[in-house]
């Protein structure tokens, strides 16, 4: 029996200020594409981008996040989902990947999930916050989230991996990367 080629669905989860931006575009390369939620969300909503109503006009961006990942993941390209995917009621939309991988199926190509968490101490969350311009915002959402906010340990989601990156410092960003890149 022939083996299946294996593609990957990465889903980072994190507040925002753990990492998931920069890791993300240290892995990026001809394999992997990157569907950035903020990216959607400020195109999507423009100068709206951080007054939106959650969760009624976030549905459109995470709806437009599964279009991009079944196009990327038919053209036989890993794909990384930059995410906050705080709850498992998001993570399970991202994950949920039954009509493509029946393609892919079709096609002897298998798909391989990871929810990757990332996790930094708040005084490093808080200077790349204010780096980034982002300081009130970032607590203002970070506070939101709290409210609903689930493990990803609870998220048992149907073939899904589980990794941690705690104390993911911008000096240890590249082992992160090379660490991801050996485990997947």
């Amino acid at each position: 029996m022939m083996k299946k080629n294996k593609l990957k669905l990465i889903v980072f989860t994190g507040w925002p200020g753990d990492g998931k931006s920069e890791l993300s575009n240290k892995i990026e390369n001809n394999s992997y594409s990157i569907i950035s939620i903020d990216d959607l969300r400020k195109e999507m909503y423009e100068e709206k981008h951080n007054q939106l109503n959650y969760p009624e006009e976030w549905c459109p961006i995470w709806s437009e996040a599964i279009l991009q990942r079944d196009r990327i993941l038919s053209l036989n390209k890993n794909v990384i989902i930059d995410s906050c995917a705080h709850t498992k009621r998001i993570r399970d939309f991202y994950f949920n990947t039954s009509k493509i991988e029946k393609i892919l199926n079709f096609r002897d190509l298998s798909l391989n999930k990871y929810l990757v968490n990332l996790t930094v101490k708040d005084e490093e969350r808080h200077k790349r916050l204010e780096l980034d311009g982002d300081l009130i915002a970032g607590k203002q959402s970070i506070k939101r989230m709290q409210k609903e906010f689930q493990e990803p340990e609870m998220y048992l989601g149907p073939d899904t991996n589980l990794i941690f990156l705690e104390n993911n410092t911008l000096e240890d960003q590249l082992n992160c990367k090379d660490y991801l890149m050996n485990k997947l």
